[in-house]
């Protein structure tokens, strides 16, 4: 769930990036595209995974096996990610309240935010990318440790709630 919210994220700053092209190559600023461009994220605080639960359960049933700590370091590294991630961009959203607090002329207002918007999401797609690939080997890794240490078959289920099989 957290590689879909992360490329959600990253599909919605690459659209933004495109309606900030589009704002500087036109120099005019409808509103429709400033909207857009910085409006705050819509961030998922819950999902976050519980380590102390997976690692009672894969501690207990690995018998100090090799390779389960690594495993659970990674589960816990990629969780830190992610949290990295969303307060990085809960920032920008924090950014847009401190710089209305700061001015009164819309017009100022806006043109910062652009401007801090422009300086700001090519960092941004990086840290996803680069943290989204992360995750995803480290899931990948977790899947596979599950199958060769407990025969354990990893499925994603996904209905009313997402869960493991």
């Amino acid at each position: 769930m957290q590689q879909s919210e992360l490329a959600g994220l990253l599909k919605d700053i690459e659209y933004r990036q495109s309606q900030l092209n589009n704002i500087k190559a036109r120099g005019i600023q409808s509103r429709d595209s400033v909207v857009t461009t910085l409006q705050d994220f819509s961030l998922n605080q819950n999902l976050n995974i519980n380590i102390e639960k997976i690692s009672e359960v894969i501690l207990f049933s690995g018998n100090n096996e090799r390779g389960i700590v690594e495993m659970l370091q990674s589960i816990f590294i990629s969780n830190k990610k992610y949290s990295k991630i969303l307060a990085t961009l809960e920032r920008f959203n924090d950014v847009k309240r401190i710089i209305g607090k700061e001015t009164t002329d819309v017009n100022i207002m806006r043109d910062d935010l652009l401007v801090f918007a422009e300086n700001n999401f090519p960092q941004y797609v990086k840290e996803i990318e680069q943290n989204l690939s992360f995750i995803s080997k480290s899931f990948e890794a977790f899947k596979a440790t599950m199958k060769e240490k407990f025969n354990i078959i990893i499925n994603l289920s996904v209905g009313e709630i997402v869960q493991l099989n």
